[in-house]
Formats: structure tokens, sequence, C-alpha cells
């Protein structure tokens, strides 16, 4: 189980879109597109492929860090639609795990080849992505960043989940629920977080936004694991890691920071019946709303607002290469928390 520690982490200053993408937009096809593979055919990128053909009309390239999952299909799904009403062509790809960063990196500079109008793009916090984007930008190309952004990248502007806020909406969550449960402050209990890449500045931020307002709010013999396994975006691993989990005797609460480790917990509580356990995911996976809607588990999920991201991004893109621009640099697009009581609404 790959992992990393927690306490080096310091505290750092939607409605649901239920609709899934079209299937020959949630993936790639003979017809639209060439995958690279490992030499074991494991897929690793996804090169582009015209999602909306508008003919002679700006082209606009969104390149996505993680694919096949609900998450990135509602994002995608958005973008699609705001460029088929807005009248442009927009190219989709993007790699299969976030971990794949040299497959990323070759698609940024791939889209800036094209001499697009704007490329959007959920970047990952490394060195070569960075020069990639900042070179795009230099000439004259719109950047513009979804889901995570760059601290030291050149961009026009970015749509986000204010990411520490939703780890401290977790935290809070959390503790809301041991204490609902009648936990007592002086009964040991361990907390197991899983995430799905350690280069995500997203991660890192709801990492350092669940640290600070536990640090401050929990007792103290209420502690997370140290250990927080990284799976990169595989759901496997992040199941078999939840299943490691369980073998701490005084587990209560898993957590799963992004989609895929959320589906990989919800996978392997709903397979041990472990209905003794908090768990909290992010996004609105089959997998967490099952745990959900079951009524029996103590599950619930963060929901943020991917299909605004992807199709206001599409917007905003064209609008800066119009020369219309924002007043704005970052858009906080919202999340909801989602639990049993409030599910159906």
């Amino acid at each position: 189980m790959s992992r990393f520690t927690f306490r080096n982490m310091l505290p750092a200053a939607g409605i649901i879109a239920a609709a899934m993408l079209l299937a020959a937009l949630s993936g790639c096809s003979a017809e639209s597109s060439v995958k690279s593979a490992t030499s074991d055919n494991e897929e690793r990128v996804c090169d582009f492929y015209r999602a909306v053909d508008a003919g002679d009309a700006p082209d606009i390239y969104l390149i996505t860090k993680a694919l096949n999952n609900t998450y990135w299909d509602s994002l995608i799904e958005g973008a699609c639609d705001s460029a088929r009403d807005l009248g442009v062509n927009l190219y989709v790809g993007g790699t299969y795990r976030e971990s794949y960063v040299d497959e990323l990196r070759k698609l940024i500079r791939e889209a800036g080849e094209k001499k697009p109008a704007a490329v959007i793009v959920s970047p990952q916090n490394t060195a070569g992505i960075i020069q990639e984007i900042n070179d795009i930008k230099r000439s004259g190309i719109v950047v513009i960043f979804v889901d995570s952004f760059l601290n030291d990248a050149d961009f026009d502007m970015c749509y986000m989940t204010d990411n520490i806020n939703a780890g401290r909406l977790v935290a809070e969550n959390v503790l809301k629920s041991l204490q609902e449960e009648g936990t007592d402050e002086s009964e040991e209990l361990q907390i197991g977080i899983e995430v799905g890449s350690m280069q995500s500045q997203t991660i890192m931020e709801r990492l350092a936004g669940f640290n600070g307002y536990w640090s401050r709010s929990a007792p103290d013999s209420w502690k997370v694991i140290e250990d927080i396994s990284s799976n990169d975006g595989d759901v496997a691993v992040a199941e078999s890691d939840a299943r490691n989990y369980m073998s701490y005797p005084a587990l209560k609460v898993l957590l799963g920071l992004n989609n895929g480790s959320t589906v990989g917990i919800a996978n392997a509580v709903a397979a041990e019946e472990r209905k003794d356990l908090i768990v909290v995911g992010f996004d609105y996976s089959d997998e967490i709303a099952r745990l959900i809607d079951d009524g029996s588990y103590n599950a619930s999920t963060v929901v943020q607002r991917q299909y605004d991201m992807g199709a206001k991004s599409v917007e905003s893109a064209l609008d800066f290469a119009n020369g219309a621009g924002s007043v704005y640099k970052y858009v906080d697009t919202g999340v909801e928390f989602i639990t049993k009581d409030d599910v159906n609404e």
C-alpha cells in the first residue's frame, strides 16, 4: 500500500448531475481515437477526439487527468453541452490515472501545437506540467483550469471546489456523526484516509482542511491513522487498502478524498458488511450511492458541481478568446454534503 504521513500535513490558509455522458463521450472508441498502452496493455491515455463538431468555429481542447468515472464523465458532459450551445468545436482527451503525468504533459503539449482558441485542463502539480502550461499561455492561447490549479502556472481562470473548505466540511460531519452515535470522548478510535494521488494539489488542500478542523475540534483519543493510502486512481487498489484498514482494531471511520478512493472504500465496506463504520466520500458514484440509499450504513458524500465546472469553463474560454475576459481569477463552484436524509433532494 503506497502511503505518506498525515502528521506532516499542516493546516492551510450541487446539485447532483444525474445524467451520464453518452457512451461515445465517456470513453474512446476505435473510430474516434487511438489509445496508448503499456507493455501489459494497460490503457494510459485517450488521445483527442472531436466530442462536439460545430464546423467552421473556434476550437477548444479539454484535457482531464483521469477518465472512466462518473466525476469526469459529468464534467465532460457539461463541457459538451456548453460547446453545443455556444457553437464551438470541442476536443476531449485525457489520461486514465492521475499518476500518468508524462502522458498528461504530452496531451497538453499536443493541444498547444494545434493552436486552438483555448485549452481547458485539469493539471497535476509538477514542474513539467507547469512548463507546458506556461508555454501555451505565452503563445497567446487561453488557458482555463478545472478541478485543480497550479500556483506557479500562468492561466486565465479556474473553476474548482474550495477544497480546503470541503476538507473542513468532511471533518465537521465526521465529528457530528461520532457525537450523534454517542461515542465517548475518552474512547480510542482510528480514522483511515485514502487519496488518489500524492501529487494532487486538490488532495493536499482537502487534507489540510480536514486536518486543521480535526486538530482543533476532536478529542485527542480520536486519531487519524498516520499512514494515508495513495492508490493512484486504481479502484482495485483502493478497495484492497480499505480492507487493510479494517484490520486496525479501533477503526471507526473511512474517508475517501476523491472519487476512485470512495468507490474502492464503498465496495470493501459493502462486501464486508461493515455497518459499524462511518464512511465519507467524494462525488456521487453508484457505489457510494448504494451505501447511502441502503439506509443501514452510516455513509455520506461530498458532491461537487463538476458539470458546472465543465460548462462554465467552455463559456469562459470563449469569452477570453473573444477578448471579454472576467474580473474573477478563481470561481468556487461549491459542494453539497449528501446523507441518507437528503439524498432524494
